[in-house]
């Protein structure tokens, strides 16, 4: 008996054991569980708390910037005529969903389009103040002054053309902001607030669970001595700026969960609410699979768990690879990359790096005009050929649209710019495509930040390099871009141009140029481009190529351009006066005048200022302006073409054209840019293309001007094609106003005089 005995007990024992180990480990797996997923639904907490406060944000910048567009249109009205303002914010209030817009003028009178017009006391002019003194502003919580309802009031400055000025005004019910807060979460157990940072309740959603207060630290204190505490480590954490999370007491003796986090508006702070049972019961829900286990045999037991971490193991891949994975391009995310150069720049390991930022050029043309199943397709190919030509230790995501980050190692500056030059010439091979009707180019540019400063924030360091990415533009040879000492004195050069340009252009530094056209039908020169060029007494000649660029980006290339306009018209006027016909003058024109309201008038008014046909003025837009603003211009150059202006689109060639798309633009001429004229000798295709549009173009009925013409074998070939016009150095480079007039003169048989005079802008 005695060995059954003891095979009895070591069965007892092995089971006792295997009990035993598995209690303690299904206890452990249970506490281990338990805290994982509590800190995972607090995360889902905050996540909630701040997609709500993207929403706040977004919806309150959103009014702010219509208020401010808005004034900026009104603005331009002669002078404050309250009933005439009224009627125009009527469609615009129906539309945003405001209880009511109006003005405010400086003697208290205000105006609505509900017509509640009412003379504010001090106390409620008070409300207008900041906007009376040149900001846009945002109120807390107030009372309407009509009907006593809880409103916000959105207020912004508005100036007329004659000076006098008033605010603009917008009003939203507290409700609007209940609905906004008013997003079911966890089942519909979650609710929200927004209060000041003294507790003051600004809004509150409509869940049957929230409470109502007017002070929420007053009203929450009052549960619980423990709340007291609490409340008081919360108000801390609001006055400093901060978000986080607590536990406090409600009445009925349950407990919620609050997640706190500050709104960009005035003092205000976003709470998040949910039950504790609520969370107690996400986090009980995972833990049913082990207190069964517990109940079954051994082998049972054994088997759940082995299910239940297969379980928790596959729900964290689907996790990581939401999180963690690019949904379009299938490779590690942003938010990957954001942790791994953390934990880079964080560590030890000082190997040099550098960030660079890549983007496909006009990637939007894709999407356009194949679909985004086509451009997912780009974007794919893109981060494929990058992660195969980078080495470990050495990052890569893509960030938004087109846009890509990567960390690569950085021993020499030159070697890696070179090495991401090579980079982009086998994403372009690759991603070119040339299948049927699927036919386009894949151009990318590059810029890359040599890492000094590791306490750089990674937002800052993509800045940099996306910054010498923006400036590998201007360099069509070199399309990786260098942050760099050169890069920043560019950035201070750029800023001086900036400065003294207002004064070089009242001290009369910039030139009217001239560069003929010549007609290759006629075997003469006929009209000219008018062009401006800076002479500085201090640094001479200064290119449009410096200059244009940062007047594009200040706008104050819409005066230039005006000015450039006024001085050809006036000079028009004085040939034709001296009896000279000077033929079309074409005169370039930014985009940014296609967005002024005033745009067609006042070009026109200068025409007929100074008597002139209409024929013998051409308006050059670019292709760029004409296909990235189609909605806006068919009105106002349709209204230059029925007045006889004729419109030319410039640098066709230069980007994504489509000769196609050509035929419905609201123009007369197209001009072929240089950079197609360069390879007409030696390359094939580009004659054949060529050839091919000038004779769809002379089907349409538009004239065609070739730039850049600089060779003679380039002018045999265009004149065999029957070519309109050309315009290059091989037939005249731009010259000064007494230079062309000189040529003029000649032209047409008169004597040559004032060959030496300049004409100011």
């Amino acid at each position: 008996m005695q060995p059954r005995t003891k095979s009895v007990k070591k069965i007892y024992f092995d089971v006792g054991l295997t009990v035993l180990i598995v209690v303690l480990f299904a206890a452990f797996f249970s506490f281990q569980v338990q805290k994982d997923s509590r800190e995972r639904v607090l995360t889902t907490l905050s996540e909630i708390s701040s997609q709500s406060v993207e929403v706040m944000q977004k919806e309150i910048s959103r009014n702010k910037t219509l208020l401010v567009n808005l004034a900026v249109l009104l603005g331009q009205e002669e002078t404050l005529d309250p009933p005439t303002l009224l009627q125009k914010l009527i469609p615009v209030d129906k539309e945003n969903n405001f209880k009511r817009m109006g003005i405010v003028l400086p003697d208290h009178t205000s105006y609505s389009t509900d017509h509640k017009d009412v003379v504010l006391d001090d106390e409620g002019y008070a409300r207008f103040a900041s906007a009376m003194e040149g900001q846009t502003s945002v109120t807390n919580t107030v009372r309407d002054l009509v009907d006593g309802e809880s409103v916000t009031v959105y207020s912004t400055p508005l100036t007329f053309a004659d000076g006098s000025r008033c605010v603009l005004f917008g009003t939203y019910s507290t409700q609007y902001y209940k609905n906004l807060l008013s997003v079911s979460s966890f089942k519909g157990a979650g609710y929200s607030y927004i209060i000041r940072q003294n507790g003051d309740c600004i809004s509150g959603s409509t869940n049957l669970l929230s409470q109502q207060f007017s002070n929420f630290y007053s009203a929450t204190a009052a549960y619980s001595r423990q709340n007291e505490e609490k409340v008081q480590r919360l108000q801390e954490a609001v006055q400093n700026g901060e978000q986080g999370v607590m536990l406090f007491d409600r009445e009925d003796g349950t407990q919620r969960y609050l997640y706190y986090q500050p709104l960009e508006v005035g003092d205000w702070y976003l709470l998040s609410v949910v039950p504790s049972e609520v969370i107690d019961k996400s986090i009980n829900g995972t833990l049913v699979p082990t207190y069964l286990l517990l109940l079954g045999s051994v082998l049972l037991f054994c088997y759940l768990i082995w299910r239940i971490v297969a379980m928790y193991r596959g729900y964290r891949d689907r996790v990581e690879q939401l999180v963690m994975v690019d949904e379009v391009t299938g490779q590690g995310s942003f938010a990957k990359f954001r942790l791994d150069a953390a934990a880079l720049f964080g560590g030890k390991d000082r190997t040099p790096y550098a960030l660079v930022c890549l983007n496909v050029k006009k990637f939007q043309y894709i999407n356009d005009l194949y679909g985004y199943d086509e451009g997912n397709a780009v974007l794919r190919t893109v981060a494929e050929c990058i992660g195969e030509n980078i080495a470990g230790g050495e990052y890569a995501a893509r960030m938004q649209a087109d846009l890509f980050v990567l960390l690569l190692h950085c021993r020499d500056v030159q070697l890696l710019q070179n090495r991401v030059t090579e980079l982009l010439h086998k994403v372009q091979a690759r991603a070119d495509k040339r299948d049927g009707d699927l036919i386009y180019q894949v151009r990318l540019r590059a810029g890359v930040y040599p890492v000094q400063d590791r306490t750089l924030t990674l937002e800052g360091m993509i800045d940099r390099a996306k910054l010498a990415m923006d400036h590998s533009r201007q360099n069509a040879s070199q399309p990786c871009g260098l942050y760099d000492g050169a890069l920043r004195r560019q950035l201070v050069r750029q800023q001086e141009l900036a400065n003294h340009f207002d004064g070089a252009l009242e001290s009369g530094q910039l030139q009217l140029y001239f560069q003929p056209k010549y007609d290759l039908h006629a075997g003469s020169f006929h009209g000219a481009e008018a062009l401006v060029r800076w002479h500085s007494p201090q640094n001479g000649w200064i290119s449009p190529g410096a200059f244009i660029p940062v007047l594009e980006q200040n706008g104050g290339i819409i005066d230039l351009d005006r000015r450039v306009f006024a001085a050809v018209c006036r000079q028009m006027r004085r040939w034709l006066d001296a009896g000279l016909q000077p033929g079309p003058i074409s005169v370039n024109a930014s985009q940014l005048h296609l967005y002024r309201l005033d745009f067609v008038d006042r070009y026109l008014a200068v025409i007929d200022r100074y008597h002139l046909p209409h024929d013998l003025i051409q308006i050059e837009l670019t292709e760029t302006a004409l296909f990235e603003n189609r909605d806006i211009l068919a009105q106002s150059l349709g209204r230059f073409r029925r007045h006889g202006v004729q419109i030319l689109m410039d640098d066709f060639g230069s980007g994504f054209s489509s000769v196609g798309s050509v035929c419905t633009m609201p123009i007369d001429a197209v001009k072929i840019d240089k950079s197609m004229v360069d390879h007409l000798v030696d390359d094939e295709k580009t004659r054949l293309i060529l050839k091919n549009s000038l004779a769809l173009f002379r089907s349409l009925g538009l004239a065609v001007v070739v730039e850049g013409v600089e060779q003679k074998d380039q002018y045999d070939l265009l004149h065999t094609m029957q070519a309109d016009y050309i315009q290059g150095y091989y037939c005249a480079r731009p010259m000064p106003m007494g230079q062309y007039q000189a040529c003029l003169q000649k032209a047409q048989g008169l004597p040559v005089t004032g060959q030496d005079e300049i004409a100011v802008v």
